[in-house]
């Protein structure tokens, strides 16, 4: 026989409303108590106040906010707290006996992040020891927001190995590595024989497996200094090759000059399509991204008159370039900009369309936008540009510097663009910053930066990092919720988000909130 508990008296005076109430489903009723507000992080809200109060919300932690709190006789529960913006709520010390540094990193489509670093002679990260096989190795790791790690891998060859250090993750969570060796290597397909410098690149899946790796170019000089995955996940590709190279579609570049390439591949490494672009003086290209309709976006500098489709682009009052293809390969616009002495250092295609830039103007000259001038405040400055997708009109750019030098590192991908078309930007400064809230002045004898802008160019958030002696923000990356990542490295005492002591030249992974 099936019993029935009685009903208490706070439980009948809801039933009582809701027979006055006419028994109509669509009926609502009111609710007697209201629980409290979930509070900030580390303390919940408090309850409400009538027959039942509502429990407090849970505190937060340092990565989330609290719990809402459970509602009263008939009340609302409380709303959870929240983390304020630009906060760490992430921070992983990379340590070793020698050197370990954050060179790149990428988020997953779930939020974890794909960090690849360097290390020489060997450390212990997730238990495992990796030890360097040459003067230079890298690892390429993937964990969680909790400091889990996924899985762990070391990669070298018996040289140096600082330009292989291209990385992007597709959709699926497939991982790339690219860049140029100068040894026999193994990605996990079995050992490539390189002869001279070859460029070489690596895919493995969501889970580290290797799907497949490969070596292009001859005996002269190729590199690879950036690569991006579109929504597709086909593959891009750009750097400098001396001499002609084939990356399936047939040889480009010319025999004797050092030419910039693009090349596109299938997710399965097959070629779609690549082009070169050159002139008797040497071309330099420095990053590539892709846009979600998988346009893609170079910049880089010009050394001598150059046709990306569009005509011949000179480097005369500016010496760099943006560009812009379609994901066929076809020019839609290329411009110049910069003044005479700038460096584009990184390029990233935005959510709408948009093409960002990044780098440095140099000690004694101005940075250039369509007549727009911005005087170099002493050493390196720092730019980041906002250029229309359609055709490439300048919409905004931000320049800072203090008396130093502060900029952006050759061949690190230190610019990212969230879904909201908000800009990231990590570097390092070594006489101190202004953002535009009031000089944040370094700690050590330099310290890496980060800073958060509005997709309109307003500053959100900024931070510089402070270890007592040197460190460095390498890569920066921002995940679908938009967090931020930054990697990097630093020596001395480490107190930001938490606290450390570098044995050497020690590497971080920090994740900060929007």
């Amino acid at each position: 026989m099936e019993t029935h508990p009685s009903l208490s008296a706070p439980a009948l005076a809801l039933l009582a409303a809701f027979l006055a109430a006419g028994c109509d489903s669509d009926s609502e009723v009111t609710p007697t108590s209201t629980g409290g507000a979930g509070g900030e992080p580390p303390t919940g809200g408090s309850g409400g106040s009538t027959t039942t109060s509502g429990g407090g919300g849970a505190g937060g932690g340092i990565s989330t906010g609290g719990s809402g709190g459970s509602g009263g006789s008939g009340g609302a529960g409380g709303d959870g707290g929240s983390v304020p913006s630009g906060q760490v709520v992430q921070l992983e010390i990379l340590s070793g006996p020698s050197q370990v540094l954050g060179h790149s990193v990428e988020a997953m489509p779930n939020g974890d992040a794909v960090l690849l670093g360097r290390f020489t002679n060997q450390f212990v990260l997730d238990g495992q020891t990796l030890s360097s096989v040459g003067l230079t190795d890298l690892f390429l790791t993937r964990l969680d927001r909790n400091g889990s790690y996924a899985w762990t891998k070391a990669l070298g060859t018996p040289q140096w190995d600082d330009d292989l250090g291209a990385l992007a993750v597709g959709p699926s969570g497939d991982v790339l590595i690219a860049g140029s060796v100068y040894d026999d290597i193994d990605f996990g397909g079995g050992v490539m024989t390189i002869q001279g410098t070859q460029i070489v690149a690596a895919r493995y899946d969501a889970n580290g497996q290797h799907l497949w790796s490969t070596s292009w170019g001859g005996p002269y000089a190729e590199s690879i200094h950036d690569a991006a995955i579109d929504a597709s996940g086909n593959m891009l590709l750009v750097g400098n090759a001396y001499g002609q190279v084939d990356f399936g579609g047939g040889p480009i570049g010319s025999s004797n000059n050092f030419d910039l390439f693009v090349v596109k591949l299938a997710a399965n490494g097959a070629h779609l399509w690549s082009k070169s672009y050159g002139t008797p003086a040497t071309e330099t290209t420095i990053s590539v991204g892709v846009d979600p309709t998988g346009a893609v976006s170079l910049c880089g500098r010009l050394e001598g008159p150059t046709d990306f489709g569009g005509g011949p682009l000179s480097p005369g009052a500016d010496a760099l370039f943006a560009a812009k293809l379609d994901g066929a390969g076809n020019h839609l616009w290329s411009r110049t900009f910069g003044g005479t002495s700038a460096l584009c250092f990184d390029v990233v295609g935005g959510p709408a369309g948009e093409v960002v830039v990044a780098g440095r103007s140099n000690e004694g000259a101005a940075y250039v936008v369509d007549g727009q001038s911005w005087s170099n405040a002493g050493g390196f400055d720092v730019f980041v540009t906002k250029l229309d997708g359609a055709a490439g009109a300048h919409a905004w750019s931000a320049v800072w510097g203090g008396p130093d030098i502060d900029g952006l590192t050759f061949d690190h991908s230190q610019l990212a663009v969230d879904g909201g078309g908000n800009v990231v930007v990590g570097g390092v400064t070594y006489g101190g910053i202004d953002f535009g809230d009031g000089p944040l002045a370094v700690v050590g004898q330099a310290d890496g930066f980060v800073v958060r802008l509005s997709s309109s160019g307003q500053q959100l958030w900024s931070h510089v990092l402070g270890a007592s002696d040197y460190d460095h923000v390498y890569g920066v990356a921002t995940t679908l919720a938009n967090e931020v990542l930054a990697v990097g490295r630093f020596e001395g005492s480490w107190s930001f988000g938490g606290q450390a002591t570098a044995t050497d030249i020690d590497g971080f992974l920090l994740r900060l909130s929007p």
